[in-house]
């Protein structure tokens, strides 16, 4: 689910065992959309994956928006 500011602006449901899992067709799917994709991402632990993170970075280094992907505490 993407918010702002308490609002829900887009969803995706996904068959999926983990949210690392889901992060990646999810924001595909909010680029697919006609809605504007968002400057900054905010996510917590549960999509924290290298997998992720390389995408958030983009291929060409740039990152493809800002942002904060929480780690899980040990």
């Amino acid at each position: 689910m993407a918010t702002e500011n308490q609002f829900i602006l887009f969803y995706s449901l996904h068959q999926r065992p983990t949210d690392t899992r889901c992060f990646i067709p999810h924001m595909e799917r909010l680029a697919a959309s006609s809605l504007p994709m968002p400057k900054t991402v905010i996510a917590d632990a549960g999509y924290g994956s290298e997998e992720n993170y390389l995408y958030a970075v983009g291929e060409e280094k740039e990152p493809r928006f800002d942002f904060l992907i929480l780690t899980a505490a040990t």
